[in-house]
């Protein structure tokens, strides 16, 4: 039987999405919407508080050692959990709109260059390892990449007729197995929790520039035959 949880992720939750927003962020974004929904408060509204979140982990990555780090990385979980909120709340209520995405887009990308940034500041000044800051460019490089692609794959709409089910898969935007939703954020977390965070931005740095690459790549090829 069909209960209101499963009706509200059919209208406000997305068709393709990561593997770790479905089986993560999404199962708990879900039930904080249903909680907001009767209330007034706007999708915008959510995306400022998601955003302060983000900008409150950045704060905490500033100061660098363990638990700065450990505080961090939650405080960053609990930003994408209400990333994912405010679009459920905007397509259950029909209150979807250019300017609604633009402000979660740039605000989402300000979180990403404060976190990366302020990560390599905290590490820095209590290791002193100079190999971070190069690290942390990279991660933050491949993260505005990888969504400048995908906003630029989401406009041109480049035909998938003839491609095999695993090429229309990766084409696709936000492909289910690929580099995003929440992923730079649960590495993070693992990192802080196991105390080898430039190994997890070392990880965060090759995965989401193949991520763009491959994306890249691939849709070249794919626009050539149409």
């Amino acid at each position: 039987m069909e209960t209101d949880l499963d009706r509200l992720k059919k209208i406000g939750q997305k068709q393709q999405d990561s593997i770790l927003a479905t089986l993560v962020y999404r199962k708990i974004s879900i039930r904080i919407t249903k909680i907001l929904l009767p209330t007034s408060i706007t999708p915008n509204q959510v995306t400022l508080f998601s955003f302060a979140l983000g900008m409150a982990s950045a704060a905490l990555f500033f100061f660098g050692g363990y638990w700065y780090l450990l505080a961090g990385a939650v405080v960053l979980q609990l930003h994408v959990v209400f990333d994912c909120v405010d679009g459920e709340i905007a397509k259950i209520k029909g209150l979807q709109s250019t300017g609604g995405a633009l402000l979660d887009e740039a605000l989402d990308r300000a979180v990403d260059m404060a976190v990366f940034i302020t990560l390599a500041f905290g590490i820095f000044n209590t290791s002193g390892s100079f190999w971070i800051w190069p690290i942390a460019l990279l991660c933050l490089s491949g993260t505005l990449t990888m969504s400048l692609i995908e906003f630029k794959l989401d406009t041109l709409k480049i035909p998938m007729s003839g491609s095999s089910d695993l090429d229309q898969t990766i084409a696709s935007s936000r492909f289910g197995l690929g580099w995003g939703g929440g992923a730079n954020e649960f590495v993070i977390l693992v990192g802080a929790a196991a105390n080898q965070m430039v190994p997890a931005l070392t990880a965060i740095a090759f995965f989401a520039n193949a991520h763009w690459i491959a994306r890249l790549l691939l849709n070249l090829r794919r626009a050539r035959k149409t």
